[in-house]
């Protein structure tokens, strides 16, 4: 790994960025700092089978880490907050029309995805994994219909380390300027799935739990309201199934 800026640091060939980040916390880095990989290969997901992995160049895949101190919103929206700042970014290369957040914290471009994201907690951090589709022209049979890039978008190429440097100036100036009313009114106008009915999964990689129903709303807390067969559910954390 090595310090290619001042807050950024560059890793040729990891299994995680996630690992990396842990290692630059025990350091005692900056808070803010952030490290990509030229290519990762088992970056992780929500559950165990869901992994984003990166060819060189296709992808950025970057944890970024922040502390707890510098964040001035509920803590419990904080998975919902990265998704918000995301999807502004994005928005400043792709039309927002066309930007939708598929709750928790995935950003799909006309229903397809082109960026994930996952939280974690460290000593007194969090670490904000994100990969996102820069230049992937060919996506996996699973994925094909399903994933999106910038360069799909727009046809242009896009540089990971530009990107990267472009959008922690973003983060740490939409975490210092938002509101949680800010975060939960952005991310419930542009909320996938309102109306339709999805399952949703549950519980942990070694115990999962499905239930369906129709998405309604996000409460104020973040959590997403499901309407089922036995009223409305207010779910703290689990996935959309697409």
């Amino acid at each position: 790994m090595v310090k290619i800026d001042k807050n950024i640091f560059f890793v040729e060939k990891t299994s995680s960025t996630m690992n990396e980040a842990r290692t630059l916390i025990k350091r005692d880095c900056e808070s803010f700092a952030a490290v990509y990989a030229g290519v990762q290969t088992e970056g992780r997901g929500r559950f165990e089978n869901r992994r984003w992995e990166a060819g060189e160049l296709e992808n950025l895949t970057t944890s970024i880490i922040i502390r707890e101190s510098d964040f001035n919103i509920s803590a419990n929206l904080i998975p919902i907050m990265v998704a918000f700042s995301l999807s502004k970014f994005i928005s400043t290369i792709i039309s927002d029309s066309h930007i939708k957040i598929k709750w928790p914290n995935d950003i799909l471009i006309d229903h397809k995805k082109i960026s994930g994201i996952i939280i974690e907690r460290f000593k007194d951090y969090y670490i904000i994994g994100i990969g996102l589709n820069l230049n992937k022209i060919n996506f996996s049979n699973k994925w094909n219909n399903l994933g999106t890039s910038l360069y799909l978008q727009t046809g242009k190429m896009f540089s990971p380390y530009y990107i990267l440097k472009k959008y922690l100036k973003f983060l740490r100036e939409t975490i210092i300027d938002s509101s949680d009313k800010d975060i939960i009114e952005y991310v419930r106008a542009r909320l996938f799935g309102i109306g339709k009915i999805y399952t949703i999964e549950l519980g942990t990689p070694k115990k999962k739990n499905r239930i369906s129903g129709k998405i309604m709303d996000i409460s104020d807390f973040g959590e997403l309201r499901l309407l089922t067969k036995r009223g409305i559910k207010n779910i703290s954390s689990a996935e959309i199934i697409l």
